[in-house]
């Protein structure tokens, strides 16, 4: 009886510590206006596992009429989970807020992520700010 307990509690132990070794991790990246500003294309690297995330926050302001928009090279690699805008603090108009986006990795392999922002349709005379993500998922 004694035995049968102490195993049942070895056993939840084992499986505690098994399980706090899977867990997920969460990346940050944050590019500001004056980022962009001071150089439009900006590049960064990841290698996750599957199931972390990154998490990017962009500098935004949708009543200029720009956007960001993205592609990936392989939409099975990562997937986008959550896609959010925050607006300027305070009444400032015309004041740029922030977007928020968050990537998931649920497969193996290698993909890019080219963010752009734009103007919706064509003819801008200005270039894109891009911020391409090499990811490798592990």
């Amino acid at each position: 009886m004694k035995l049968r307990i102490l195993l049942i509690i070895v056993l939840g132990i084992c499986m505690l510590l098994m399980s706090s070794c899977t867990t997920s991790h969460d990346f940050s990246l944050v590019v500001t206006c004056e980022d962009f500003e001071d150089n439009p294309n900006n590049e960064s690297e990841f290698t996750l596992e599957v199931g972390d995330k990154i998490r990017i926050e962009l500098c935004a302001n949708p009543s200029t009429g720009y956007e960001w928009d993205y592609k990936m090279t392989e939409d099975h690699i990562v997937m986008e989970e959550d896609h959010d805008y925050d607006e300027p603090e305070g009444d400032v108009v015309g004041a740029a807020g922030t977007e928020f986006w968050t990537f998931e990795a649920v497969n193996s392999g290698n993909t890019e992520i080219r963010m752009e922002y734009t103007p919706p349709g064509t003819g801008s005379t200005k270039d894109p700010w891009t911020l391409v993500m090499i990811v490798t998922v592990e």
